[in-house]
């Protein structure tokens, strides 16, 4: 027996026609959206010193010079490491939907540095390395987007000097999620000294250090000049 045909009410809900409206059958439609995240991290070392209150920066692949960078500091009441001279310092999540996404995949680069505090922290020399991150988020068709690979570059130097891209040598980043493989994330080495670092301050001591020879050496001339001519003189007399 016929139940009676469909009639769309305009209103997304369907009635049978000649049927008594007793069962109402709702659909309801949700999109499909894929979201993930990855949140970079860095390893700060000392060594020969305490550890410090050190800050980070990093940029997006648009902004190689910093002019707007996210910044992240170490938390000293909250260690990250068994070691206190080694940190891990964790930037915000960057989070991606499909939409940030070409065919499914794309690369997303970004830049870190450590901020030279040498101002602040004027025993320390600084590593002014700069890390260049590749991300790759891909779609895994289930709802999520992943980090399916990851590489850091080292395109300046511990001194701040830009390694030629032919040496530049990219390499796998693994914060621990692959267990099968040693962490390998960017590191940061500052080196403790009681001397002022080779630069900045360095300079100026050495300079008063080489007067003060100077005028230690000419004030010994002149002590033995008197006393040479005070000899010279009683032989006159």
């Amino acid at each position: 027996k016929s139940l009676g045909t469909l009639h769309d009410d305009g209103q997304g809900y369907y009635s049978i026609v000649n049927s008594n409206g007793s069962k109402t059958f709702t659909n309801t439609y949700t999109p499909y959206t894929s979201r993930g995240s990855w949140t970079p991290q860095v390893t700060k070392k000392v060594d020969g010193g305490e550890m410090k209150a050190f800050s980070f920066e990093l940029a997006n692949g648009d902004d190689p010079n910093f002019n707007k960078p996210e910044t992240a500091t170490i938390d000293l009441a909250n260690p990250t490491d068994e070691n206190g001279n080694v940190r891990t310092v964790n930037f915000g999540q960057k989070d991606y939907v499909l939409g940030n996404l070409e065919n499914g995949s794309k690369t997303f680069t970004y830049y870190v540095r450590e901020k030279n505090e040498s101002s602040i922290f004027s025993h320390y020399k600084f590593d002014q390395s700069v890390y260049k991150l590749d991300v790759t988020m891909t779609d895994q068709k289930n709802g999520t987007i992943t980090a399916t690979k990851v590489t850091y570059t080292q395109i300046k130097d511990a001194d701040g000097n830009a390694i030629d891209e032919g040496k530049q040598t990219p390499v796998d980043y693994n914060d621990g999620s692959d267990t099968t493989k040693p962490k390998s994330i960017p590191t940061f080495t500052n080196t403790y000294s009681t001397s002022l670092p080779l630069s900045g301050m360095s300079g100026v001591t050495l300079t008063y250090l080489a007067g003060a020879a100077v005028l230690c050496a000419a004030a010994a001339w002149m002590h033995i000049r008197r006393k040479a001519n005070a000899k010279g003189g009683e032989r006159r007399e």
